[in-house]
């Protein structure tokens, strides 16, 4: 072979070889790096994908129970609403049941008044006589 007699050639040679075998390993070096990366990328993709429908999945099962304790609430109010109202009307009914009581029995309107905490014109608006059923 020519590079066995030239020691020129031969060092040009060996040369040629490690700068070959160099460019070699920078490439396998480089492909490796980009395999490490986009394996990276990947999980991360994964990752962030996972994150997405978890996030999705709970905000729709946030967003039911949340329905669910609103209606809920929403109908305990609304009982508690509606029996203070009937306390308020039952009371109401009960004070104006006394005072016409009161008036039948010929109780000065200032005594009704005081007593029950109506107004003259509310007392005054009430029946004096009793109504006989037929």
């Amino acid at each position: 072979m020519l590079a066995e007699k030239n020691p020129q050639i031969a060092k040009a040679v060996g040369r040629l070889q490690e700068l070959t075998e160099d460019e070699r390993e920078r490439l396998l070096a480089e492909s490796r790096e980009k395999w490490e990366w986009d394996m990276q990328a990947i999980r991360e993709h994964g990752i962030k994908k996972g994150l997405e429908k978890g996030l999705q999945k709970g905000r729709e099962e946030g967003r039911k129970e949340g329905r669910k304790e609103g209606r809920e609430e929403g109908r305990e109010e609304g009982r508690e609403e509606g029996r203070e109202e009937g306390r308020e009307e039952g009371f109401e009914k009960g004070l104006l049941s006394v005072a016409t009581a009161a008036l039948k029995k010929n109780l000065p309107i200032e005594d009704i008044m005081a007593l029950t905490g109506l107004s003259r014109e509310k007392i005054q608006s009430l029946p004096r006589e009793e109504t006989i059923a037929p």
